[in-house]
C-alpha cells in the first residue's frame, strides 16, 4: 500500500513562531561512517511550497524520512506543529496531520483506485461508510483520476500512479503534505500534471514540502527552497530573494574590452540604483561577444534605457541590451560550483560601490 502518515503564504524574514510549522535544528544523520545529513537547520512556514533541492546523495530523502519518523536522527531536533518529534505522544499527534508519498508509491495491481484507497483508508483508521466513500471520491477528483477510478492500478501510467499516491496522502485531510521527488520518472505531460496538482494544494492552503533535483520545475511551483550539498545546507529562503542578486540589465559589447570599460564607467558614475556589476558568460546558443563576457548590472529593468544612453555617451554603445534574471538552476549550479566556464552564471565580480573593484577572472 502507499505510505500514508496520517494542512499555510510565505511570511516575513522574521516569522512569528506560529507561522513556522516545521523546524529542524542541528539535524544530523549518520549511517556508519557516512554522514548523510550534517547540521541541518530548516524553517518551513505556513502556506509554503517548500523544496529541498540538491543532486542525488545530497540528503533530501533522508531528511524527509526523519521528518516522518521513518529514520531516527543521530543528533539534533525536529519540531512539527510545535511538537517535539522526539516525544512519542507528540509525534503521533503531529503525524496525524501529515500526508506523505516517500519514494515510489505501491498499490495492489489488480484492484482499482477506489478499492486501493479503501484499503489505505482502513489502514489510516478512517471509519468505513458514506463519509469515507465521499472522501475517496473527492481525492480522486482532486488528483484528476475520477474518470479512471474503476481501472485496475496495473493499467495506470507512471504519472497516474504518482497521482494515486498523492490521493492516498490526502485521504486524512492533512495540513502538511510531504512528497519525495514527485516528478521523478514522469514524461513532460506527467510533470505538468503534477505541477498543477501541487499548485492546487497550495491554493487550498495546504503546506507542501517536496524534494527535487529538477530545478526548473521547483522554480515554477515553490515559494521557498533549501539547497543541500553533501548533506549540508548551503542556502535557504524565498525563491525571489535568492534570485534577486541575479536580476538586472545585461549588456554585450562588440569589442573584447567593452564590458571591462563599461564596468569602470558605471563604477565611476556611482549610481546608487546600480550598485554592482558582474561579468557573466553568454547563454549557450545565443550571440557571444568577442572574449565571451557580458556585463550584468544590478539595476532595475526600467533603468535599462538610461544605462544604455550613459554608456553610449561614453563611446561605449552596447551591441546588446536586455533584461536578465538568473534561473534557479543557474543559481544552484553557481552556488555549488558546478558551472563550467562556458555557461551563463559563471560569474566574476566587475565592480561594487563602496569597495575596490575586483576583476579577477573576468575580462581585462
Amino acid at each position: 500500500m502507499a505510505s500514508v502518515v496520517a494542512h499555510d503564504a510565505p511570511a516575513s524574514a522574521a516569522p512569528l513562531a506560529s507561522d513556522v510549522i516545521v523546524r529542524t535544528e542541528g539535524l544530523i544523520k549518520r549511517f556508519g561512517a557516512r554522514i548523510a545529513v550534517d547540521g541541518l537547520n530548516l524553517e518551513v512556514r505556513r502556506g509554503d511550497v517548500f523544496a529541498l533541492l540538491g543532486p542525488n546523495g545530497a540528503g533530501k530523502t533522508t531528511t524527509l524520512r526523519m521528518l516522518l519518523g521513518l529514520n531516527w536522527p543521530t543528533a539534533g531536533s525536529i519540531q512539527i506543529f510545535g511538537a517535539n518529534m522526539a516525544d512519542g505522544a507528540s509525534r503521533q499527534t503531529a503525524l496525524r496531520r501529515i500526508g506523505s508519498v516517500v519514494e515510489q508509491p505501491t498499490f495492489y495491481p489488480y484492484l482499482n483506485a477506489i478499492e486501493n484507497l479503501s484499503g489505505v483508508a482502513l489502514f489510516a483508521g478512517l471509519r468505513q461508510g458514506a463519509v469515507t466513500r465521499e472522501r475517496i471520491r473527492w481525492t480522486l477528483e482532486t488528483v484528476g483520476l475520477a474518470p479512471f477510478a474503476g481501472d485496475a492500478y496495473r493499467k495506470y501510467s507512471l504519472g497516474m500512479k504518482q497521482r494515486l499516491g498523492v490521493a492516498a496522502a490526502l485521504l486524512t485531510d492533512p495540513d502538511l503534505v510531504i512528497l519525495d521527488e514527485p516528478t521523478n520518472g514522469l514524461d513532460p505531460a506527467g510533470i505538468t500534471e503534477m505541477r498543477g496538482l501541487i499548485g492546487a494544494l497550495r491554493d487550498r492552503g495546504v503546506t507542501v514540502i517536496l524534494s527535487s533535483h529538477l530545478l526548473h520545475e521547483a522554480q515554477q511551483v515553490c515559494t521557498r527552497v533549501a539547497v543541500l550539498r553533501s548533506g549540508r545546507l548551503v542556502a535557504q529562503g524565498a525563491v525571489s530573494d535568492l534570485l534577486s542578486e541575479g536580476r538586472g540589465v545585461l549588456f554585450g559589447f562588440a569589442t573584447e574590452d567593452g564590458a571591462y570599460r563599461a564596468a569602470q564607467t558605471l563604477r565611476e558614475a556611482n549610481l546608487p540604483w546600480a550598485p554592482r556589476g558582474s561579468y557573466v558568460r553568454a547563454d549557450s546558443g545565443s550571440w557571444t561577444p568577442p572574449g565571451g563576457w557580458m556585463l550584468l548590472v544590478s539595476a532595475p529593468h526600467e533603468r535599462a534605457a538610461e544605462l544604455n544612453a550613459m554608456l553610449t555617451r561614453a563611446d561605449l554603445p552596447p551591441a546588446e541590451v536586455r533584461h536578465y534574471e538568473i534561473s534557479l538552476e543557474q543559481y544552484f549550479l553557481t552556488l555549488t560550483g558546478a558551472l563550467d566556464s562556458g555557461t551563463m552564471g559563471a560569474v566574476a565580480p566587475a565592480y561594487q560601490l563602496e569597495s575596490a573593484p575586483n576583476t579577477q577572472g573576468g575580462p581585462a
